[in-house]
């Protein structure tokens, strides 16, 4: 049984690391550097893009789309505005070009797309949404079989 100053250096310790974690992430989605050119992940993004806002399937890319995306004379970020809106809507998904990255990346960003929209900030914060699950909310679950583990001071 923990005595009162122990919960309360406890739950202490608890609020510093989230309330660390939630600075981290603020700085990060707030001062990242957005002129990045991307040009190994130019392929995942045009599938992520054609999966979320168009409705191709998973791992499948608009031609138009995959196109736009592979001028690397254009910053991304115009990139991205553009094909979001473009008219008519594409059709016939293909395969995209093998780039070596494999399918890791382009599940990620479309799952960071799904949930935070067709925008390079979703991809940072999809990523700490992940660090946080996993550094915070599975201790939190699994609290009763840590409890032996965790260095409570006296």
């Amino acid at each position: 049984m923990l005595s009162g100053i122990s919960k309360l250096r406890s739950h202490l310790r608890i609020t510093v690391t989230v309330l660390s974690f939630k600075i981290y992430v603020s700085a990060v989605v707030v001062l990242q550097h957005r002129n990045n050119s991307f040009c190994c992940e130019r392929t995942a993004l045009a599938v992520a893009v054609s999966n979320v806002v168009y409705g191709a399937p998973l791992g499948n890319v608009y031609p138009e789309i995959e196109t736009e995306f592979l001028d690397m004379q254009t910053p991304v970020e115009l990139v991205l505005d553009r094909v979001k809106h473009v008219v008519p809507p594409p059709r016939y998904p293909i395969i995209p070009d093998n780039d070596g990255n494999g399918i890791g990346f382009i599940v990620a960003a479309t799952w960071a797309m799904a949930l935070f929209g067709a925008d390079l900030v979703s991809l940072p914060l999809f990523v700490h949404s992940l660090m946080g699950f996993v550094g915070i909310g599975i201790p939190l679950a699994r609290r009763r079989d840590l409890e032996p583990a965790l260095p409570y001071a006296a």
